[in-house]
């Protein structure tokens, strides 16, 4: 679900050293503080339960996250199959879909979950 979304991505951003205290006050205007922390404490545990997968295992609807060098997760997105997900790649642009399998998204696969229940 769209919250769902929220959530992960708020999750992703504010559990990083590097995230901004613009990024902060964002995630906590959508969720509003106390619900943020609540909803990062649920989604931290339903990532450690979550199936890590191959990227030859991807099936439509499961969470692709990318990473640079140092293993810093800076993006995440959802596979929609084909080797393509939907992803905002930053802030103030459209929702796109974009391929995984070439190019920079390929260089910076991380890996992906697989949410259940």
């Amino acid at each position: 679900t769209r919250t769902s979304l929220v959530m992960l991505a708020a999750l992703v951003s504010d559990s990083s050293p590097r995230s901004s205290p613009q990024s902060q006050a964002s995630s906590q205007r959508v969720c509003g503080s106390g619900q943020l922390q609540a909803a990062a404490d649920r989604l931290s545990a339903a990532v450690e339960q979550a199936e890590l997968l191959a990227q030859s295992q991807l099936q439509p609807g499961d969470a692709v996250f990318f990473a640079d060098s140092s293993g810093y997760i800076h993006h995440m997105g959802i596979y929609i199959g084909g080797g393509k997900m939907l992803h905002a790649p930053q802030t103030g642009d459209v929702v796109k879909v974009s391929d995984i399998t070439t190019g920079y998204f390929a260089s910076q696969y991380a890996g992906a979950r697989r949410f259940s229940g």
